[in-house]
Parts: C-alpha cells; sequence; structure tokens
C-alpha cells in the first residue's frame, strides 16, 4: 500500500515528500505522542513553550510533530554534543548561515534570533518542514532574514557558500553526494558542521571520504554521541521539579542511530 500510494503520488510535485514527511509524524505520534504530552505538562502547563536551557535557553517553541522527538528541543539538550561549536557560531559574524536540511527549523530560528546581523536559507525536501520552519522563525520575529527555497542543489552552495558563510548538513546520508567541492567549489572556502550518517555503528567509510575531501583546506574536529542521562544529571537543577528524572532522560533521548556523529570542519 505504502508503495502503491508513493507511485501514484510522484506526478504531483513535492506530493511524495509531503507523504513521507506525514507517514513520518504519524510514526512518531503513535510512539511518542503520551511522552510528548506528559513532558509538556511537567515543564509548562499551560504556559507558552521557551527552551529551558543551552545556546537557544529562551527561544520561543511550539507544539507540533515534527521530524523526530520534539521535547529535547524544549529542554535544550537537542544535540549538546555540539553547544560548544554553537556558541563559537553565535561569536562569529557569519554573514550567512545555509541550513541544508532544516527540519522544523531549530537551527535557524535559534540561530537567528541570536545573530541579527546574519542572513539565513533554510533547505529542505519536505513542504512541512518548510513550513513549520517559517512558523518558528515568525514566532521569534526572525522571518525578514529567512528564505526557504526548497531543495538544496551544487548551484545553492557554490552561489551562496564561500568565506563568511556557515553549512550546516543534516540530510540522513545524502551528505556524501552534495558536500562534494568538485561540484561546489565555495565549500572548499565555506565553515561546515554536518552530521555523518554512516552505514552501520562499525562503519566510518563516509566520515573518512568527507575528511579526504576537506583536509587540506579545513581544521576537522570529530565530534561523538554522548548518553543524555549525564546530560540530565548535569542540568537537573534547571529542570523543573514536576519533570522526573526518569521522564527528563525520555524526554531528551534523541534515538539517535548509532555511528552517526558530526564533524565540524572550519576553513583555513
Amino acid at each position: 500500500m505504502k508503495k502503491l500510494l508513493l507511485n501514484l503520488l510522484r506526478p504531483i510535485p513535492g506530493a511524495a515528500e509531503l507523504a513521507t514527511g506525514l507517514r513520518s509524524r504519524l510514526r512518531l505520534w503513535l510512539r511518542f505522542g503520551a511522552l510528548r504530552r506528559a513532558v509538556r505538562t511537567a515543564l509548562y502547563g499551560d504556559a507558552a513553550i521557551t527552551v529551558l536551557t543551552g545556546p537557544f535557553r529562551g527561544l520561543r517553541y511550539f507544539d507540533r510533530h515534527v521530524w523526530g522527538l520534539i521535547s529535547n528541543k524544549w529542554l535544550g539538550s537537542y544535540e549538546c554534543e555540539l553547544h560548544p561549536v554553537i556558541e563559537a557560531v553565535q561569536a562569529t559574524p557569519y554573514r550567512r548561515v545555509l541550513d541544508i536540511g532544516c527540519a522544523e527549523g531549530w537551527y535557524i530560528a535559534g540561530l537567528a534570533a541570536s545573530m541579527p546581523s546574519t542572513q539565513f536559507i533554510g533547505f529542505d525536501i519536505d513542504p512541512l518542514s518548510l513550513r513549520q520552519t517559517r512558523e518558528l522563525v515568525t514566532l521569534n520575529g526572525c522571518q525578514d532574514r529567512v528564505s526557504l527555497p526548497g531543495e538544496c542543489r551544487h548551484a545553492d552552495l557554490d552561489v551562496h557558500g564561500g568565506e563568511g558563510t556557515l553549512v550546516i548538513c543534516d540530510i540522513e546520508g545524502f551528505e556524501e553526494a552534495l558536500l562534494d567541492p568538485q561540484h561546489a567549489p565555495a565549500l572548499r572556502r565555506s565553515d561546515i558542521l554536518v552530521e555523518v550518517h554512516e552505514a552501520s555503528g562499525e562503519s566510518r567509510a563516509l566520515s573518512t571520504l568527507l575528511r579526504s575531501r576537506f583536509e587540506s583546506t579545513h581544521r576537522i574536529q570529530v565530534i561523538e554521541a554522548i548518553d543524555r542521562s549525564a546530560w540530565v544529571t548535569a542540568n537537573r537543577a534547571h529542570l523543573p521539579a514536576a519533570l522526573s528524572t526518569e521522564l527528563a532522560v525520555q524526554a531528551a533521548d534523541e534515538h539517535r542511530p548509532q555511528g552517526n556523529h558530526w564533524l565540524w570542519m572550519k576553513a583555513h
């Protein structure tokens, strides 16, 4: 049935991506809907949602079905391994940030709210994600500095990349094809933060390939995923007493596949 639906929708531009996005959100709602509701009640009750900790502390957020769990965004624990990098980014006068695979807009909204002189471009093939990003940046008053053109291609990286540009990339393995300086030479002069989606927990093949492409032009740092229970322990004092430690650990869990890690590549 799933294949039949996708084949029927394929001739309609964006329809297959829309169907995939809806299916993913339905699956997450069925699996984690009760957890999300319990976390929201414990954190906010009927109050407005704002991020509790981390580099985006105070960012206004919403309650939506998104790619993955949203509760770790509310806590501020999302990709906590990258917090030192994000804080360094916030202190750097980038002229432009490209967020490829922007999902509902976590990085675009968070960075735009704290970098008022920077322009942002968000790319995603999922129309629901683009709609949610637009809503989130508007909620935080950053919409005038954000554009959302859709899919990212090599030509986009070459036109918008280069010195003074940060590229954030999370595209579920397609980074192998897109982050290629042979096809987008401006990448050689762009700072790049990419989540690497390896084929297995033991593999480092994709990471090795990407590093080989940029080792002559960038300083490269490998950042590995860490356990979320340590984050909860370190941040317990910043979380409401109504949120039990057990529920906090569940809320912070990103269910990240083994082998996924990040490369932080700063252009020389």
